[in-house]
């Protein structure tokens, strides 16, 4: 069995068959009933592992259903299978995107390596499991991901010029930036409306090591509550 690109498709389809409104599914999941749409609409792209079963709670179906896979959907995950339930906890720690700490979209602040919320990734286009996040501190990408947003990275050790990617500074300090590498230097630029954030430049006499972390796939607004 294998996760399908219908995700958000499949909550919107789920709640108009057993006749529950948005502003029901809201109330029950604690969030605005915006949230809900987002979802549905696939506006917020990775759903927390917590909602997720929330929502299998809430719809009187299962993850299973959910994540687009074949099966039951009137098939509760209290009434599976210890087999199935088994298959299901495989393929969800399989798509899991754990959010690691913070990463400056500014000033580099420093790394936090506390996983702090997970959220399950049903696309197949990356190895979710060579993902991870980090969620962004500051307005210095606010042109691409907003400040409290989670930053998808596809974990690489080398960019492309002119890429987004996440940068570890001197071992312990972590920043969001374009990336360039110059014969003489490297620059990370902001991409922000706020003029006061100035490109990092770093030369070889400033015996600062810089290592990337991975590639900026994209950002992902953390599920909010009421």
């Amino acid at each position: 069995m294998k996760p399908s690109n219908e995700y958000h498709s499949k909550i919107k389809e789920r709640r108009e068959k057993i006749g529950m409104s948005v502003e029901e599914i809201a109330r029950k999941l604690g969030v605005a009933r915006t949230t809900v749409y987002r979802y549905e609409s696939a506006e917020i792209e990775k759903m927390p592992v917590s909602v997720l079963f929330d929502l299998a709670n809430i719809l009187r179906t299962n993850p299973f259903y959910l994540m687009g896979i074949n099966c039951d959907e009137d098939t509760t995950l209290q009434n599976m299978s210890e087999e199935e339930v088994e298959e299901y906890e495989r393929i969800r720690n399989k798509n899991i995107v754990k959010v690691y700490g913070k990463i400056a979209a500014g000033q580099p602040i420093e790394a936090i390596e506390e996983v702090i919320d997970e959220i399950v990734c049903p696309y197949m286009k990356f190895n979710p499991e060579n993902l991870f996040a980090l969620q962004v501190c500051g307005d210095s990408m606010n042109k691409i991901i907003q400040d409290g947003d989670y930053a998808i990275i596809n974990k690489q050790p080398t960019v492309n010029d002119g890429e987004i990617a996440a940068v570890l500074i001197d071992g312990s300090d972590a920043t969001l930036k374009k990336f360039y590498r110059l014969p003489d230097k490297i620059a990370l630029y902001p991409l922000s409306t706020n003029s006061i954030h100035k490109p990092i430049e770093i030369t070889e006499a400033d015996n600062i090591e810089v290592n990337i972390l991975g590639k900026f796939i994209c950002g992902v607004t953390p599920l909010q509550e009421n």
